[in-house]
């Protein structure tokens, strides 16, 4: 899961935000924001950057930390289930 900003937010101006999901196979990105970055600073990151468009933790396991970005349209979303 991650983050993706609400429908209907305008990009760059006050009142925008992002949403969570949960249960969500996440597009492929190469992009990470930063390594040891927490996911609050992430969203700070990806708001103030007018063509990111969501964010998620990098690196949850081990209590790892970081931040990957995505931009433009989200392709090869895949909702999943709990039946693997």
């Amino acid at each position: 899961g991650g983050c993706v900003r609400k429908k209907g937010a305008s990009v760059c101006r006050n009142g925008e935000g992002f949403v969570k999901v949960v249960s969500l196979k996440v597009p492929d990105t190469s992009v990470a924001v930063a390594k040891g970055l927490s996911l609050e600073e992430c969203e700070k990151q990806c708001l103030r950057d007018c063509s990111c468009t969501a964010y998620a933790a990098a690196d949850v396991s081990n209590g790892g930390s970081g931040c990957l970005a995505w931009h433009g349209d989200l392709m090869d979303i895949q909702k999943l289930t709990d039946q693997g």
